[in-house]
């Protein structure tokens, strides 16, 4: 960055808001005010003053997330790119698009550069590099030589429950004084809610997705768009209350944990309950002061594991994964890579001494056999041969066809003449 400073502007892009301000004050720490932030949360007059401070040249470095990239320096010539891997930076709303392609084509037009630095890169970057389409600058493992025990448990199909195993590791650590982790991919109390009576799953109207549950809020919400619904136990369509809840979030997680052990002091951190700089500092710090027995975490702490375990008063000695079939079984091709990356995470914080325990309902998986040894590069080349044989990125392009219109029957008939056609 110093380098890059002499003669034009540097973005630095991390994947959650929450590592922004951390980020910048460093930032400032070592250059001064020449360093601003921006994210979608910032107040419209700081937005304001930290788009005129890139365009006045005042700001010379910016850190943000994904949307950061479009800052309107005069002259960029460095764009780092911290944890690669991570999925915020796609895009899934207009304008659709994919951080770092972006980045790649908007160094090439600046005739600037782009870092990529993750703990485990991406498959896509894993074969560039080996490729040579990409340069490997530094390939400093995180983790220990020594690794943690790793098991997987089984759930009956369907079981959305804490196994006997689980439920006796967090007791034990707990009274050994340490800290566990539980890992839940997924927020809320429920992720659907079903109506008995008229046999309708509640949708977001918007997006067609299927609305989870908040108990705290009454709400249900969608986690695509954002959007709410007040729920008073009632189906918003036919408004009977014969419904039930369906799937399992962090919230309900945590009042399970509750229940099963009820001297254990328990913290929940998602973007339910961490919505601000405030929130998450508020967490750190019982974590920091030994008050935390058990961390019950989605994907927004992966960017933190290594400051939670380094900030922890207690050994980290226990991660527990919820349900890792949630993670792996997902209509997208991708689904093992993200998976794999997560978990890989995950294990990295746990030494020779510690237990990292997966409850599954399919101890068969193919990705087992690498994730015991953590070896992800031979997960990587497995993975890459399945992509090759079966024609998907980044061997063929996939390309995703939307087709719009005002009246429904319309556009179903034009996707069915246009599937037909293809």
């Amino acid at each position: 960055i110093a380098q890059t400073l002499q003669f034009g502007d540097c973005i630095l892009l991390v994947p959650e808001i929450i590592l922004v301000e951390e980020v910048k004050a460093k930032l400032q720490e070592k250059f001064g005010g020449i360093a601003g932030a921006w994210h979608s949360n910032l107040p419209e007059r700081q937005k304001h003053d930290t788009w005129f401070g890139a365009c006045s040249g005042k700001l010379k470095i910016i850190v943000g997330t994904r949307s950061a990239l479009f800052m309107p320096f005069k002259n960029p010539k460095l764009i780092i790119i911290d944890d690669e891997a991570d999925q915020s930076y796609k895009n899934p709303q207009k304008p659709l698009y994919d951080v770092i392609r972006t980045a790649t084509e908007y160094a090439k037009i600046n005739n600037g550069s782009v870092i990529l630095g993750s703990e485990l890169v991406s498959i896509n970057t894993y074969r560039n590099i080996n490729i040579k389409k990409l340069t490997l600058l530094a390939d400093k493992k995180s983790l220990k030589n020594t690794l943690p025990e790793i098991k997987t448990v089984s759930l009956s199909k369907g079981d959305q429950s804490i196994t006997n195993e689980m439920n006796a590791e967090l007791q034990s650590r707990r009274l050994k004084n340490e800290l566990s982790l539980v890992f839940m991919n997924r927020r809320g109390y429920s992720t659907m809610v079903y109506c008995r009576s008229c046999k309708q799953i509640m949708r977001c109207a918007k997006c067609g997705i299927p609305l989870s549950y908040h108990t705290k809020t009454s709400q249900l919400k969608c986690h695509y768009c954002s959007l709410k619904y007040e729920f008073k136990d009632k189906c918003l369509l036919c408004k009977s209350d014969w419904i039930k809840f369906v799937g399992i979030g962090s919230e309900r997680v945590e009042s399970t944990l509750k229940i099963l052990l009820p001297q254990a002091n328990i913290a929940r951190a998602d973007q339910d309950t961490i919505k601000s700089s405030e929130d998450l500092q508020k967490i750190l710090d019982e974590i920091k002061s030994g008050k935390v027995d058990i961390l019950i975490g989605t994907h927004i702490i992966l960017p933190l594991l290594h400051k939670i375990k380094s900030l922890s008063a207690r050994k980290l000695s226990f991660v527990g994964i919820y349900n890792i079939d949630h993670l792996i079984y997902q209509q997208d091709y991708k689904a093992s890579e993200k998976a794999f990356q997560v978990l890989y995470k995950l294990a990295g914080l746990l030494d020779d001494t510690g237990l990292f325990m997966m409850q599954t309902a399919d101890k068969s998986n193919y990705m087992f056999s690498w994730l015991t040894k953590l070896n992800w590069k031979a997960f990587y080349d497995n993975e890459l041969e399945l992509r090759e044989d079966l024609g998907y990125p980044p061997f063929k392009e996939l390309i995703n066809v939307i087709v719009r219109g005002k009246e429904k029957i319309k556009v179903e008939e034009e996707a069915q003449r246009l599937y037909n056609f293809l």
